[in-house]
């Protein structure tokens, strides 16, 4: 499939998936260079080696930084879905659960996410993907598991080595804020969802 293909397949994603990946697009923000980001550079929340991978697998170039900073939303979009939506069975959730767990995702990885998933499900905290914790995710009550996948997923957090590192060193805001300040936002957003008023 080469990425013209892959992009044009974004007219069929579900509404579900539409809404989720337009609130995950705007808090990733736009593109930037710094070392922790796989890389080096990111754009969307898609890391320069993600877009590598994407992009030799769909037969291009080996891209560049400056292709990174230039992907359209349509491929950007495609990637998502491949690469995060597909692995954590987002279109097989409730959209609250998938928005939370996807978000999660893109944020923390995909092992990271299962962990935070066994976690909020009360299962063995291993990071290999199956189907119990999964189906266990699925079938608990929307709020009870966005709460309590939200809970652990800050408590994950609080462990890496990152936390309290300052993203700018010019000024006293770390990377720990904002990973708080996130998970609180997808907290409020998914239960609005379970109210019908997405935020």
């Amino acid at each position: 499939m080469t990425v013209a293909s892959a992009a044009a397949q974004m007219a069929a994603l579900s509404p579900a998936l539409d809404t989720a990946l337009a609130l995950i697009l705007h808090d990733e923000g736009g593109y930037a260079e710094r070392a922790m980001e796989g890389g080096g550079a990111v754009n969307m929340g898609i890391t320069f080696t993600v877009f590598v991978a994407w992009r030799l697998a769909h037969g291009k170039p080996h891209p560049t930084f400056a292709d990174l900073k230039a992907v359209p939303i349509a491929e950007a979009n495609a990637i998502y879905a491949a690469e995060f939506a597909a692995p954590v069975q987002f279109d097989r959730m409730p959209i609250d659960t998938g928005y939370v767990i996807l978000d999660s995702a893109v944020n923390n990885g995909k092992g990271g996410c299962q962990k935070t998933i066994e976690m909020a499900v009360g299962q063995p905290v291993d990071g290999k993907f199956d189907a119990v914790s999964f189906w266990a995710a699925s079938h608990r009550p929307p709020a009870q598991f966005v709460n309590a996948f939200c809970d652990a997923r800050a408590k994950r957090q609080k462990t890496f080595k990152e936390f309290s590192v300052r993203i700018n060193p010019a000024k006293p805001r770390t990377w720990g804020q904002a990973w708080d300040e996130r998970n609180e936002k997808v907290r409020k957003r998914a239960l609005a969802m379970i109210e019908g008023a997405v935020a």
